[in-house]
């Protein structure tokens, strides 16, 4: 569903508001002002996601209107138009007002409307952001109630969440973008994606189950069942080994899981204690395909989806490639 941007275009000009009317009256709700005061009363009763002003008008400057408008619609857009490029003025208007972007006159059409697609995407995704971070907040994903935190790594955490459809408790993996750049964002998403929709097509036994995959502009999780007896690693203490015939038949159940998969052409690259969760006794789930590699049935033509494993538990072959 596309979302309602209102605009407010301002300029002492009639021409250009009316110009600017047309070239965004189709995709947009506009409102124009043909002068700051009139802006003012505009922005005082009317919410704006996007405000472009002219900077040289009568009675107030577009960088007063900005600046009024920062206080009292501060997550509204602030674009300004200039016929002038003074640097020290520009510069101001970027310190004190906030603006995103400013624009010379005379402006290409087709670049005005790419300016303010682009600026409005970004508050889309800010808003989407805001929503999500709201819900997170109140102990949600999605509609998953939080229950608490099962553990966290570089990349992503694990929360354990109940679904309140299925009625049961699930596992939820959600990917971590703080510090990440746009393009970093984007490659992270991407890797995600397809280490989800790969684990979600191995149905077995002994390995973890993929209910669920969301992969948003905000967001990114998956949803697991929920494995409650921890993991392989709490026996890799001198003082708390398994016997050896738990730990054969351990052995035998991951080795039937991982070959499974690599009839399915996956290989897992990164089989450790740590990703070995333990359901009943010696029953056993495989879980994160994260460092995976995909044969897609040409020995030549393989697929790494991401990192290269863990260096205490990768073989020789996969330390020196």
């Amino acid at each position: 569903m596309k979302e309602n941007f209102k605009l407010l275009f301002v300029d002492d000009e009639l021409d250009i508001v009316s110009s600017l009317h047309r070239v965004f009256r189709k995709d947009y709700d506009v409102v124009i002002a043909t002068s700051g005061i009139e802006a003012v009363e505009l922005i005082k009763t009317q919410p704006f996601d996007l405000i472009i002003s002219d900077q040289r008008m009568p009675g107030m400057t577009g960088d007063e209107l900005l600046k009024f408008a920062m206080e009292q619609q501060p997550d509204a857009i602030r674009i300004l138009l200039t016929g002038y490029a003074n640097v020290e003025s520009l510069v101001k208007c970027v310190n004190d007002v906030g603006i995103c972007k400013y624009i010379a006159k005379p402006w290409e059409p087709e670049m005005l409307r790419q300016t303010v697609e682009q600026a409005l995407e970004s508050r889309s995704l800010k808003r989407r952001g805001d929503h999500f971070a709201a819900e997170f907040k109140r102990g949600y994903i999605g509609k998953y109630e939080l229950i608490r935190e099962l553990g966290k790594g570089a990349t992503s955490t694990v929360y354990l969440a109940h679904d309140p459809f299925a009625g049961h408790q699930v596992a939820i993996k959600l990917l971590n973008f703080e510090g990440l750049e746009a393009d970093e964002r984007e490659h992270c998403k991407k890797l995600f994606m397809t280490e989800e929709s790969l684990a979600g097509k191995i149905e077995h036994p002994y390995i973890v189950s993929i209910h669920d995959a969301v992969i948003t502009d905000e967001a990114c999780y998956s949803v697991m069942e929920y494995v409650d007896g921890g993991t392989l690693e709490r026996y890799c203490q001198v003082d708390n080994l398994l016997p050896p015939d738990k730990v054969i038949e351990i052995i035998f159940k991951c080795c039937h899981a991982l070959g499974y998969a690599h009839k399915n052409g996956i290989i897992h690259c990164d089989i450790k204690p740590e990703n070995i969760l333990i359901v009943e006794g010696t029953d056993i789930k495989i879980s994160d395909f994260g460092a995976a590699i995909i044969n897609n049935g040409n020995s030549s033509e393989t697929i790494q989806i991401a990192g290269v494993g863990s260096l205490a538990y990768m073989s020789p072959q996969q330390a020196q490639s």
